[in-house]
């Protein structure tokens, strides 16, 4: 049972509840790809240590926001 009023919601959830084919949901995640790829390709150019460590994790943070947006529109939209 889902308790979470509107008002607690994230304008993000309620634009992922709103998207029922999910375009929008697919635009956040290609757009997320892209970022990453960029990231990729500056990685792949060669960075100090450090530099490797912070890019890494923001690739990280990349997939887990793109695996959350996913889940998120696939809780809301389960029953469709």
């Amino acid at each position: 049972m889902n308790t979470t009023s509107d008002t607690q919601k994230l304008t993000l959830e309620l634009d992922l509840e709103a998207d029922t084919t999910g375009v929008f949901k697919n635009s956040l995640i290609s757009e997320f790809l892209q970022q990453a790829n960029i990231i990729k390709t500056s990685l792949n150019q060669g960075v100090a240590p450090k530099e490797y460590q912070e890019i890494t994790s923001v690739l990280e943070a990349f997939e887990i926001a793109s695996e959350t947006i996913d889940s998120v529109w696939k809780n809301h939209h389960s029953n469709n």
